[in-house]
């Protein structure tokens, strides 16, 4: 299927409507001529966004031009005033999904370089240092996308963030990039076609699908530091945002089957669950058996996701398995009560 007629952008070089051929696309320029465009989405980041603005402005080497867009999806407290107050252009998107608001983004800027950012991230000094030898890298690899794993603020002990999310930051390999922190010319963002605007989550990693599938690179950069300060520092948080990434997966029988993570959900549940009804209505060593299997499901997922990141993340990390895949079952039910939401369609309220 291709993507470039939903997001609006045709194959091209330096915007939407250029008509201009794939071999025409010129590297890019120099350090001395480059321009960098943040492209930061917004929805009530009134306590982030002055944060995320100025961090740019602090860590962007001299050398190098930049401009920064905000793209307000209608929020209703100051992060408009704010964001413009700190320096950015800021542009309305009050409908569409993150993909979308992305696209709405690219669309408003002029940059060579589009570099993607959340609103709730915020650059290091060790951004600074870096960028250099990553777009001189960028030049040399015609079709592209770099960044790295955002990272937990420093200073801060909290659970989830050690043993969860900072392993995957010390990867050198990666499948695909966040669109958190995601960096690529504006030529390959048009080459690519934009991000998917039908999908609600997971648009980052379709993104780098598509780009893998064309022939491109993804390109890991952990030292190009950004810090996240939206992870979650609960258990009710963390199920919260699992919940809302699996909705993707259970769209469709086929997005279903074709994600690891969802699959490996769904067994987890049926063996685990009833593994524990198996035992309480007499059938102790079917249970048994069924529990088993779920564990060695969580084991394997372990091994897979952090083998690389020593025993004792992996121990630790099998406490956190079996929350992360009842969180993303749970996004089966959410979909199916959206289906039978839609079927049903408005019901007028009985009057009392």
């Amino acid at each position: 299927m291709d993507y470039r007629q939903r997001t609006g952008y045709a194959p091209g070089c330096r915007g939407s409507d250029s008509g201009a051929a794939l071999s025409d696309c010129s590297p890019l320029p120099g350090n001395e001529s480059l321009m960098l465009s943040f492209i930061i989405p917004a929805l009530n980041e009134r306590d982030n966004i002055g944060r995320c603005v100025s961090s740019v402005a602090r860590h962007v080497p001299e050398d190098l031009a930049y401009e920064i867009v905000v793209v307000d999806n209608g929020s209703e407290d100051e992060t408009v005033r704010l964001a413009s107050q700190a320096g950015a252009k800021v542009v309305a998107s009050t409908a569409g999904t993150i993909g979308a608001v992305r696209n709405r983004g690219t669309a408003a800027s002029s940059g060579d370089v589009l570099v993607f950012l959340d609103a709730d991230c915020a650059l290091t000094p060790e951004w600074g240092r870096e960028i250099g030898t990553v777009l001189e890298t960028m030049k040399t690899v015609s079709l592209c996308c770099a960044g790295s794993q955002v990272t937990p603020p420093q200073g801060e002990s909290v659970f989830l963030w050690k043993y969860w999310f900072l392993p995957f930051v010390a990867q050198e390999t990666a499948s695909h990039l966040g669109s958190a922190h995601m960096l690529c010319s504006r030529e390959t963002f048009m080459r690519i076609g934009g991000f998917n605007e039908d999908l609600e989550t997971g648009e980052d990693y379709e993104f780098c699908a598509r780009l893998k599938k064309a022939g491109g690179s993804v390109l890991n950069v952990p030292a190009l530091s950004v810090e996240h300060y939206g992870f979650p520092r609960t258990w009710a948080e963390f199920i919260r945002r699992e919940r809302w990434y699996g909705r993707e997966d259970m769209m469709s029988f086929a997005a279903f089957r074709s994600s690891k993570v969802a699959v490996m959900s769904a067994l987890f549940v049926i063996f685990a669950i009833g593994g524990v009804v198996a035992v309480l209505i007499g059938f102790t060593s079917v249970g048994l058996v069924g529990l088993g299997v779920a564990a060695i499901l969580v084991g394997v997922t372990s091994a897979v996701k952090f083998g690389h990141a020593g025993v004792k993340v992996q121990t630790m990390s099998m406490s956190i398995i079996p929350v992360y895949f009842l969180a993303r079952a749970m996004a089966a039910l959410d979909e199916l009560s959206r289906r039978i939401n839609v079927r049903d369609g408005p019901r007028l309220r009985r009057r009392e």
